[in-house]
C-alpha cells in the first residue's frame, strides 16, 4: 500500500467520515432530525459517564466541572436544535425554546471559560 494511502487509512479523519456516513444512513431511515437529536443525546450521556469515571478513577475524587458544563452546553445546543424543528409546527414555542437555549448556552460558555481559567490544573502550572 502506498505511504499516502496508509496515512489516510490510519487518519482520525477517516473515522469521522465513517461515523458521518453511518449517521447519514440512519438519518435517511429514521429522519435527520431524530438522528441528530439522538446523536446529541448520546454525546450528553458520554460526558456524564466521563464525569462519573473521572470521579471514581481520580485519587482526589474530585468532580471536574468542565465535563458537567460541557454536558450542559451540549444539552443547550440539542434543545436549540429541537426549537428549530418545532418552528415548523409551533412558531411561538419553537422561538421561545430557541431563544432560551441560546441565552443559557451563552451563559454556560462564559461560565466554562471562567472555570477553566480558575481550574487547579491551570493554577498549579
Amino acid at each position: 500500500m502506498p505511504k499516502t494511502m496508509e496515512r489516510l487509512f490510519y487518519s482520525d479523519k477517516v473515522l469521522v467520515v465513517i461515523f458521518t456516513i453511518i449517521l447519514f444512513g440512519l438519518g435517511l431511515n429514521f429522519g435527520i432530525a431524530e438522528t441528530m437529536i439522538s446523536a446529541m443525546s448520546f454525546l450528553i450521556m458520554m460526558e456524564i459517564v466521563r464525569t462519573i469515571y473521572e470521579y471514581i478513577v481520580n485519587p482526589e475524587h474530585r468532580v471536574k466541572m468542565r465535563y458537567i458544563i460541557d454536558s450542559a452546553i451540549l444539552f443547550g445546543i440539542r434543545e436549540l436544535f429541537v426549537g428549530w424543528i418545532m418552528l415548523k409546527t409551533n412558531l411561538i414555542l419553537g422561538l421561545i425554546i430557541a431563544v432560551i437555549s441560546i441565552f443559557f448556552t451563552w451563559i454556560l460558555i462564559k461560565f466554562r471559560k471562567s472555570v477553566i481559567e480558575s481550574s487547579p490544573d491551570v493554577l498549579e502550572n
